[in-house]
């Protein structure tokens, strides 16, 4: 009986942090879909969405390892979107059952997985029986931040797109032409007397300066869009889902190098512990 307790507290626990963290996560996810500039992924978004991520991850395969069906295919999810409920901007409450309805089939499908794999090896091993739950969990996050820039109240058709776009892309380019256009001029130029030297070691004179290049580019931008202007919710949506999985990547890369020294801190101190159970192989014979 104590020991039945102490697994109900230990998943108690687990249960709420993972709430609490799932709810953390959206959290930041929506307050960054519902800022103008939502195609930059500052520094601290990324940093601090990874880092949360990550500990999802690390509090989810906890709970996977309970050896609980009920545990794991209905609590564990149900926690995770709790925590999703909680965090997530209240527009619609037919949105959210929709993205609750998503994010309990993308969760519940990857464990089902997962529980159905990890009878294949004799050795449990954490990086390899965990990789599709955890890939179907950092996908439900990024499905939340497609889906909460989808149904944010901002008209996203009176946004100067060409601006938007401008922003994060004119001083990557702007840097590569200035760089290529110098170049040229020295090659062309250098042993000639027809351009002054101050010209040539000031190549400014014959480059747009980055203000007007990005004017260019804004311009050109949303007169390429303007007859386009209904699809651009949906398809920055999706611009904002792919964006979240380049960290979802991010993350499994740590988590794959990180979580089997975790086990086995966790297994040193109690947390988890390692049964032997005897397994019965069907086979064919003649």
């Amino acid at each position: 009986m104590p020991a039945l307790n102490e697994q109900r507290i230990k998943t108690l626990s687990l249960l709420v942090l993972l709430a609490a963290l799932s709810y953390a996560v959206t959290r930041n996810i929506s307050q960054f879909v519902r800022r103008v500039e939502f195609l930059k992924i500052t520094p601290d978004v990324a940093i601090a969405t990874v880092l949360l991520l990550l500990l999802v991850c690390y509090i989810y395969s906890f709970l996977l390892c309970s050896n609980s069906k009920y545990t794991e295919l209905l609590l564990t999810p149900l926690a995770l979107v709790t925590g999703i409920i909680l965090g997530f901007p209240h527009y619609d409450l037919v949105n959210t059952l929709v993205l609750v309805a998503i994010a309990l089939a993308i969760s519940i499908s990857g464990i089902e997985y997962e529980r159905s794999y990890k009878h294949v090896f004799l050795k449990f091993n954490p990086r390899t029986n965990f990789r599709i739950a955890i890939s179907t969990l950092t996908t439900v996050f990024s499905v939340v931040a497609g889906f909460a820039f989808l149904v944010r109240p901002q008209d996203i058709s009176n946004l100067d797109v060409g601006r938007t776009v401008a922003s994060v892309i004119t001083e990557p380019i702007h840097k590569v032409v200035s760089q290529e256009i110098e170049s040229t001029i020295e090659q062309a130029f250098s042993d000639s007397n027809l351009i002054p030297k101050n010209m040539l070691t000031n190549n400014s004179s014959f480059i747009a300066s980055k203000e007007e290049f990005g004017k260019y580019i804004t311009e050109k931008i949303n007169k390429a869009v303007q007859p386009y202007t209904n699809f651009l919710q949906p398809s920055f949506a999706v611009a904002v889902f792919l964006a979240f999985q380049l960290l979802d990547w991010l993350v499994i890369i740590l988590f794959t190098i990180t979580i089997n020294p975790l086990i086995q801190l966790a297994t040193k101190a109690g947390i988890l512990k390692v049964t032997k159970v005897q397994v019965e192989q069907e086979q064919l014979t003649f």
